[in-house]
Protein backbone atom coordinates (compact mmCIF):
# COMPACT_ATOMS: atom_id res chain seq x y z
CA UNK A 1 0.00 0.00 0.00
CA UNK A 2 1.38 3.43 -1.26
CA UNK A 3 0.78 6.62 0.75
CA UNK A 4 1.45 10.34 0.00
CA UNK A 5 4.17 11.17 2.78
CA UNK A 6 4.77 7.87 3.96
CA UNK A 7 7.99 7.53 6.09
CA UNK A 8 9.83 4.62 8.34
CA UNK A 9 8.23 5.24 11.22
CA UNK A 10 12.06 5.99 13.37
CA UNK A 11 12.42 8.74 11.14
CA UNK A 12 9.39 10.76 12.62
CA UNK A 13 10.69 13.90 13.42
CA UNK A 14 9.25 16.73 15.54
CA UNK A 15 8.58 18.73 12.64
CA UNK A 16 6.49 16.58 11.32
CA UNK A 17 4.30 15.99 13.89
CA UNK A 18 3.73 19.67 14.40
CA UNK A 19 2.16 19.88 10.42
CA UNK A 20 0.52 16.75 11.14
CA UNK A 21 -0.05 15.32 14.83
CA UNK A 22 -1.73 12.19 13.61
CA UNK A 23 0.08 9.59 11.75
CA UNK A 24 -1.38 6.06 10.82
CA UNK A 25 0.64 2.50 11.11
CA UNK A 26 1.44 0.75 7.53
CA UNK A 27 2.48 -2.46 8.85
CA UNK A 28 4.80 -4.54 5.84
CA UNK A 29 6.17 -7.76 7.57
CA UNK A 30 9.10 -7.68 5.25
CA UNK A 31 10.00 -4.37 6.59
CA UNK A 32 12.35 -4.28 9.48
CA UNK A 33 10.12 -1.19 10.62
CA UNK A 34 6.89 0.09 10.01
CA UNK A 35 5.98 3.22 8.06
CA UNK A 36 3.77 5.30 8.95
CA UNK A 37 1.72 8.75 6.74
CA UNK A 38 -0.16 11.73 8.13
CA UNK A 39 -3.77 11.99 8.38
CA UNK A 40 -5.03 15.35 7.02
CA UNK A 41 -8.32 14.94 8.00
CA UNK A 42 -9.31 16.31 11.90
CA UNK A 43 -11.16 15.64 13.78
CA UNK A 44 -10.84 11.72 13.58
CA UNK A 45 -13.08 9.40 15.58
CA UNK A 46 -10.78 6.76 15.64
CA UNK A 47 -7.21 6.41 16.42
CA UNK A 48 -6.84 2.20 16.11
CA UNK A 49 -3.58 1.88 14.62
CA UNK A 50 -2.70 5.70 14.85
CA UNK A 51 -0.07 7.48 16.94
CA UNK A 52 -0.53 11.00 18.06
CA UNK A 53 2.10 13.80 18.42
CA UNK A 54 1.76 16.20 21.06
CA UNK A 55 3.11 18.41 23.66
CA UNK A 56 2.95 17.00 27.58
CA UNK A 57 3.73 18.93 30.64
CA UNK A 58 5.41 16.30 33.34
CA UNK A 59 5.17 17.22 37.11
CA UNK A 60 8.38 18.97 37.21
CA UNK A 61 6.89 21.57 34.69
CA UNK A 62 8.94 20.65 31.95
CA UNK A 63 7.19 20.35 28.51
CA UNK A 64 8.28 17.75 25.86
CA UNK A 65 6.97 15.92 23.15
CA UNK A 66 5.18 12.70 23.37
CA UNK A 67 3.86 10.02 21.51
CA UNK A 68 0.47 8.19 22.18
CA UNK A 69 -0.11 4.86 20.51
CA UNK A 70 -2.79 3.17 19.46
CA UNK A 71 -5.63 4.61 22.09
CA UNK A 72 -9.31 3.85 22.55
CA UNK A 73 -11.19 6.78 22.42
CA UNK A 74 -14.19 5.20 24.26
CA UNK A 75 -12.26 3.39 26.90
CA UNK A 76 -9.34 5.36 28.08
CA UNK A 77 -8.53 2.49 30.50
CA UNK A 78 -8.45 -0.34 27.61
CA UNK A 79 -5.23 -1.64 26.85
CA UNK A 80 -4.20 -1.81 22.90
CA UNK A 81 -0.82 -2.80 21.73
CA UNK A 82 1.39 -0.61 19.23
CA UNK A 83 0.95 -1.56 15.24
CA UNK A 84 -0.86 -4.57 16.07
Amino acid sequence: MSRKNTKPFPNLQISDLEKHPIWEALVDDDADDPSVFPIDTLPVTDLTGRLVGTRVQLANGDRLWAMLFNLDLKDAQKRTNSFS
